[in-house]
């Protein structure tokens, strides 16, 4: 086995479809250098180019209540959605509020530390276009203990944003 694909995430590297998410994941496990997930400080978007446009970067607050916050939202991903949400926390957004399930599997990556690959419903908030679309979720943490961030990757498989790859 490779090494970069340790860690018991050999099975879900297999599910992965794209050559996109494939890349993604083998760049995220590299950059884990024998821990259980790599730091923000490891991702170097500059290093992701062309996967930069279907990328989300989100952030994990810790509080009375933990919050979420996009910190980078891909290109394709604001043209698919109507909207940039840079800058906003999921509970200011619809999305959100409909779909109470993809808030959860955010919090299950930070109880876990564990990558997850999985669909997800995708909506264009401005049109109500809906999109099939897998999503690969990624956990980023200063330390091994507590996840702080999740690298976030669509693949969209139908519509106009499909890169079928």
């Amino acid at each position: 086995m490779d090494s970069a694909i340790d860690g018991g995430f050999a099975e879900l590297r297999q599910r992965l479809g794209g050559e996109d998410q494939i890349a993604l994941f083998e760049y995220w496990s590299e950059r884990r250098n024998g821990r259980r997930m790599p730091s923000r400080a490891d991702i170097d978007p500059a290093e992701l180019g062309k996967l930069l446009p279907n990328l989300m970067l989100i952030e994990a607050t810790d509080g009375a209540t933990r919050r979420y916050r996009y910190r980078l939202v891909g290109t394709r991903v604001v043209q698919a959605t109507g909207e940039d949400r840079t800058g906003r926390h999921f509970d200011e957004v619809e999305f959100f509020h409909r779909f109470p399930d993809v808030l959860a599997q955010y919090g299950q990556i930070i109880e876990t530390a564990s990558p997850q690959f999985m669909p997800e419903p995708f909506c264009n908030e401005t049109h109500g276009t809906t999109y099939e679309v897998e999503r690969l979720m990624l956990p980023l943490g200063r330390n091994d203990a507590q996840v702080d961030m999740i690298l976030v990757h669509f693949r969209f498989m139908s519509g106009p944003y499909s890169n079928g790859k």
